[in-house]
């Protein structure tokens, strides 16, 4: 087994929720497309 110190934990936990984190937002960008269609990209934004 692995003996880790409380720095090293505290580490692995902060990864371990970035990837969660990320995963639950590709997820949910997939099941929520933008519409991309009412709303002024850059370039019309940049005309005005």
């Amino acid at each position: 087994m692995f003996v880790l110190t409380a720095e090293e934990k505290r580490v692995v936990c902060f990864v371990m929720l970035a990837i969660l984190i990320g995963l639950g937002v590709k997820q949910y960008r997939r099941d929520h497309p933008a519409n991309h269609a009412s709303q002024p990209g850059m370039k019309e934004s940049a005309r005005r």
